[in-house]
């Protein structure tokens, strides 16, 4: 998997996005993406990917997923090692107060945690989702055989959580 540790710098290099591999378990998964969640948001939050939700992940298609707190990942599962793996959290705007506001009243918490949003949400990167799903389809490229590396005809499989609590 030397392959897959070069994509993943080379991605975070690229898109200063961060990127992991981890094996295709809800605890794994739960794991890698609650550590960008900061602790003052921890607690009102159920982990937004359902067991039912990882064990339909199908080999080689490409996810996006946005969490309660707009949040960004997209990942994809390879067959060969059951492995996921996984590029974000990223947002897709520079926020502002507004929409920090938004967040906070859609999930029902209170606005005294509008300036520990916004500067929480001023340390995570900015990306587009073209550019986070054209870096996964790299990443995909690199660490599949040759034989597989019809990109092109990636199947793209774009998730939208809008569960509320």
């Amino acid at each position: 998997m030397e392959a897959a540790l070069i994509s993943k710098q080379f991605i975070e290099a690229l898109t200063e996005v961060p990127a992991a591999v981890c094996e295709n378990r809800l605890e794994d998964m739960e794991v890698y993406i609650k550590q960008y969640i900061p602790d003052f948001l921890k607690q009102n939050f159920p982990f937004f990917i359902t067991e039912t939700m990882a064990e339909s992940f199908q080999p080689r298609i490409l996810y996006h997923i946005t969490d309660f707190i707009g949040l960004n990942f997209t990942f994809f599962l390879v067959e060969e090692t059951n492995q996921l793996f996984l590029i974000g959290p990223y947002l897709l705007n520079t926020p502002d107060n507004s929409y920090c506001e938004q967040i906070l009243q859609e999930n029902n918490l209170n606005l005294s945690l509008l300036l520990p949003l916004y500067q929480y949400y001023m340390g995570m990167p900015i990306a587009t989702n073209s550019t986070m799903l054209e870096a996964a389809k790299i990443f995909l490229t690199v660490i599949t055989s040759p034989r597989q590396s019809t990109i092109e005809k990636l199947p793209i499989c774009l998730r939208r959580d809008t569960m509320k609590r």
